[in-house]
């Protein structure tokens, strides 16, 4: 199962686009910020570096298909959960 390099921490809004990326079953550059960013507000340009950072800190792949950059979700959201919990534990709570 994928685990996130350095998860860090996760922010409200790039739980919620990893949650929507999961959900649609990938995304593309444009999709994202058509489908999740119009909803939510946020420019094209937000959008688009929130999944970078996602995919940075290990959350989501990346695949180019037709010279567009496709993310999708690097584990499921059980996966994830138990990776998020882990980096709060390790990270906030210094392992307690």
């Amino acid at each position: 199962m994928a685990r996130a390099k350095s998860a860090g921490s996760v922010g409200e809004r790039e739980l919620a686009l990893l949650r929507w990326v999961g959900e649609q079953g990938g995304a593309s550059v444009g999709e994202a910020p058509e489908g999740f960013g119009a909803g939510e507000g946020l420019a094209r340009s937000t959008v688009q570096t929130m999944l970078e950072r996602l995919h940075e800190k290990g959350f989501l792949r990346r695949r180019r298909q037709q010279g567009v950059y496709r993310y999708t979700a690097a584990q499921g959201s059980r996966g994830l959960l138990r990776g998020l919990v882990h980096s709060f534990v390790v990270g906030t709570l210094r392992g307690w």
